[in-house]
């Protein structure tokens, strides 16, 4: 196969390549036995859309579904790891060199604003009906709240979920000056992974891979994508790439 032109890559290739600059893996999102799809999946597209990269997965059950609508396919691009116990996944994350802050309201748990960022950390969300497991309050290095001052005293697990990681990654980034801490090796990984995955058609399917060698430059921002199809400023639509 003859390479690809370089002048002109394929769009989606270099958004790919911009969304892996931004990629981190120094914070990470544990979620323990949700029991809505909903919300487990809504957590998965908060983590990818704030850039985490590493999502983990306890789970006594399994077969949980998927709601696509409500991924809508986040869960492809992120690196998730199932376990069937707690005492497993922090086995795995303390491996991985992650402190562990786990979300709680129960006594000794501490504002989200009052903890030290340490240099990796793993934030793990309970279940909606019984919060946290023994495992997880006990194995915990901190425990936190999000601070309230109206009549509700909660959130649903997916809002707090967000509010977290945003706040997280914002106080990373305000800490080390950058976002993205993906090595050159993790991102051919994922590289390999999306370009695979972003190939729609049987000419994508055959050209995209042939950039891997030499992935094309990053787009140099990341602007939310139009709404129902693609469109051009001057009310066209875009050409798919």
């Amino acid at each position: 196969m003859n390479p690809p032109p370089k002048s002109n890559p394929p769009r989606r290739l270099r958004r790919a390549e911009a969304v892996l600059q931004r990629r981190m893996r120094r914070l990470a999102v544990v979620i323990e036995d949700l029991h809505d799809p909903h919300n487990i999946d809504a957590v998965a597209r908060t983590a990818e859309a704030f850039g985490v990269q590493n999502l983990y997965r306890i789970e006594r059950d399994p077969a949980k579904a998927v709601c696509s609508s409500v991924t809508q396919g986040a869960g492809k691009w992120l690196t998730t790891r199932r376990f069937g116990d707690a005492e497993a996944c922090l086995a795995e994350v303390r491996e991985q060199g992650y402190t562990v802050w786990a979300a709680d309201v129960s006594e000794g748990a501490l504002p989200l604003d009052e903890l030290e960022l340490p240099p990796r950390l793993a934030v793990v969300m309970g279940s909606e009906l019984q919060g946290l497991s023994p495992a997880i309050r006990e194995g915990a290095d901190a425990r936190f709240y999000l601070p309230m001052v109206g009549f509700t005293g909660s959130l649903n697990v997916s809002v707090t979920a967000a509010l977290v990681v945003w706040e997280l990654v914002r106080r990373f980034i305000e800490r080390d000056g950058h976002r993205g801490d993906l090595s050159d090796a993790d991102k051919a990984i994922l590289r390999d992974s999306w370009y695979h995955s972003l190939a729609r058609t049987k000419a994508q399917q055959a050209s995209f891979p042939s950039y891997l060698e030499s992935p094309p430059e990053p787009l140099e921002a990341l602007e939310p994508p139009p709404l129902r199809g693609e469109w051009t400023e001057a009310g066209g639509a875009r050409k798919k790439d």
